[in-house]
């Protein structure tokens, strides 16, 4: 980074963790008052600030201990009647209840619980609770949860409040579950403050956000960490010593698509060699030397043979740009949601940067494809390839290696077998059955047999390189985002009385609040 990179990077840390100490003292002050719902809900906003727009931690000892206040406060259980899901009747297994906040059609998300629920099912039964589903639940899920008798609880279906929805998961935990396992969405409260207190089932946070700010480590007996470089921040700088690596769940799936009618159907000739890449367009975002599209650019003018197809970027602005400077051999086809042609053409996979994409990485690696990657030396979390050890390492750790390398392989269809077949088998080791049960079996050892909290103590401030290169970032993907940007997704969730004190605010722009939606007004949440 440039030294006006990082100057710049300073001062939006600085700007973001003002906000958040700004919407912290209102939960603290409603708190204090005895509003603890209007307290909840701006903790939230406090939460989903720092999470979109990064303050320079990775979790916040006070907002933590300020909901397990609430939490402690608040009664055993719901006073209302609660749905508690269903378990086979006769089983006799272990069961885990899994937690989340809005389930999705697309993304690596939902499809990580969906593959550990079914890595898992002959030693565990599952169910399942919403905190705050829109929309129906994902055919994935719903084959798993809602087949014969209902797994599924969707604690916003009731009506109930952020408190009403905690009890409701409190009671759902101690009546239906040994282990709780938390993939809610970073900065939702609901689980905190179902979790703030002592016993019940042991509680595992799955990091599945481990590069951002997120809510739980107070309540978790143990975080499951994705891969080592998430790992290294849960250990340094999340404050907490309880970690085990649980490797991303794949699924072995055989390809029926014939390769070069695949080719045909994409417009991309036979012999030529396919560079894929699979991300969201924000990931390829250029930020000091790292320019994903004009690298591969370059190696493009270089490689005659050579084509770039990229699933994610849209074909316009600089990617059309790009490719009509290669004689449009670019070819960027927005976001899919059926990756199976585009995994059968390709020759090589490039990881995006400088925001590397893991999991694209991975669905792509067993397919036998070479992988490629731009390691970040000073931020590794944000291009961590220690999923993959050995003669398959496939992160370059620096421009030129990065160029050479990839250039190796257009040039060499046999260096692309090899490489390929090397980093099938470490993939398949690690993310595969049986592999994948003994990392999970590992998580399961360390468990206590019941739940406690740990208040954390706060952390000295350090900013980092993952820090500047993280806001370096966020200017990029969440530069825009505001107060009002939270208060339109969570203000819906106060009380009628402060829905109306915002209204006032907006309509007087005090505290820099704006006019929202009236939705907001009349109830309505919009968890995203």
């Amino acid at each position: 980074m440039t030294d006006d990179e990082i100057q710049k990077a300073r001062a939006y840390i600085d700007e973001a963790n003002n906000r958040f100490g700004g919407a912290y003292e209102n939960a603290l002050k409603a708190v204090r008052r005895g509003e603890l719902l209007s307290g909840g809900v701006w903790a939230q906003i406090a939460a989903d600030m720092a999470f979109h727009r990064h303050p320079g931690f990775f979790f916040s000892a006070e907002l933590e201990s300020l909901l397990i206040e609430v939490a402690q406060m608040l009664p055993m259980a719901s006073k209302q009647p609660c749905h508690v899901p269903s378990t086979h009747s006769g089983v006799s297994k272990p069961r885990i209840l899994h937690v989340m906040t809005n389930a999705f059609g697309t993304g690596g998300h939902t499809r990580l619980v969906e593959r550990l629920v079914v890595n898992t099912s002959e030693q565990y039964e599952h169910l399942l609770v919403t905190t705050a589903q829109r929309g129906p639940l994902p055919d994935r899920l719903r084959g798993i949860f809602c087949s014969g008798c209902s797994k599924w609880t969707d604690l916003a279906a009731s009506g109930a409040d952020l408190i009403g929805r905690s009890l409701r998961l409190r009671q759902i935990s101690r009546e239906a579950a040994d282990i709780v396992f938390l993939h809610a969405h970073p900065y939702d409260v609901v689980p905190l403050l179902a979790f703030g207190i002592p016993d019940g089932p042991p509680v595992i946070v799955l990091n599945h956000a481990d590069h951002l700010f997120w809510l739980g480590v107070s309540v978790a007996d143990a975080v499951a960490d994705i891969r080592l470089a998430g790992q290294n921040l849960t250990l340094t700088r999340r404050n907490t010593n309880v970690s085990e690596i649980l490797p991303i769940p794949l699924v072995e799936r055989e390809s029926s698509v014939d390769r070069l009618a695949a080719r045909k159907r994409l417009g991309i000739d036979d012999d030529a060699v396919v560079l894929l890449t699979i991300a969201s367009h924000l990931k390829y975002s250029p930020l000091g030397e790292y320019n994903f599209l004009d690298t591969v650019t370059a190696l493009l003018k270089r490689s005659k043979q050579a084509v770039l197809v990229a699933c994610g970027p849209q074909h316009a602005g600089a990617w059309k740009e790009a490719s009509d400077s290669v004689g449009g051999r670019i070819k960027a086809y927005g976001v899919q949601t059926n990756i199976s042609d585009f995994h059968s053409v390709a020759d090589i996979y490039l990881d995006s940067f400088p925001y590397a994409s893991l999991t694209s990485l991975l669905e792509t690696a067993l397919h036998a494809v070479p992988v490629i990657g731009l390691a970040n030396t000073a931020a590794p979390i944000f291009s961590d390839g220690s999923t993959v050890e050995g003669d398959a390492w496939t992160h370059a750790t620096s421009l030129e290696e990065y160029v050479d390398r990839v250039g190796a392989l257009i040039a060499d269809p046999e260096l692309r077998r090899v490489q390929g077949s090397k980093i099938r088998e470490q993939v398949a080791a690690r993310h595969l059955l049986p592999g994948w049960q003994h990392s999970f079996s590992k998580l399961m050892e360390v468990l206590p047999s019941s739940h406690s909290i740990c208040i954390k103590a706060k952390q000295p401030q350090s900013v980092d390189a993952n820090d500047l290169f993280l806001a370096s970032m966020g200017k990029l993907t969440s530069g825009r985002h505001s107060i009002n940007t939270s208060l339109r997704k969570h203000g819906g969730c106060f009380p009628v009385k402060d829905r109306f004190t915002l209204l006032v605010k907006g309509i007087l722009g005090i505290d820099g609040i704006r006019v929202l939606p009236v939705s907001t007004y009349a109830g309505k949440e919009f968890f995203s």
